[in-house]
């Protein structure tokens, strides 16, 4: 459980400055993504900002998210953990769409499976 905890604390510092994603996933009664983040902060506002990229016409249809961090500013090492809800009703009513796929600053990412929902 030690080697666990230290491996994810390194993987989370090595990036200190930026969000990593630990999940996601969608609640089809509300329309939104949550999205499960954590970070090093705890002095200073963080707001995470979702950038909508681009969708692929290939079959799985697929669409691209990113997310970035404001709180590079940040001094403080707690780790604070984050439900970050993003609205998905236009996501869920393209019939075609199956999947997207959001990544953060860390290089950490997450899947919405919309295959489910449809």
């Amino acid at each position: 459980m030690k080697t666990i905890l230290f491996t994810a604390l390194m993987t989370i510092t090595s990036f200190a400055n930026a969000a990593y994603i630990r999940d996601a996933h969608l609640n089809t009664e509300t329309q939104e993504i949550n999205l499960e983040i954590v970070y090093f902060g705890g002095c200073e506002e963080h707001k995470i900002d979702v950038q909508f990229q681009h969708c692929s016409r290939m079959n799985p249809t697929a669409c691209v998210a990113t997310i970035t961090d404001s709180g590079a500013g940040d001094s403080c090492s707690h780790i604070v953990g984050e439900t970050v809800t993003i609205p998905a009703g236009e996501l869920m009513s393209q019939p075609q769409l199956q999947k997207l796929v959001i990544v953060g600053e860390s290089g950490s990412s997450a899947e919405v499976d919309f295959d489910l929902f449809h």
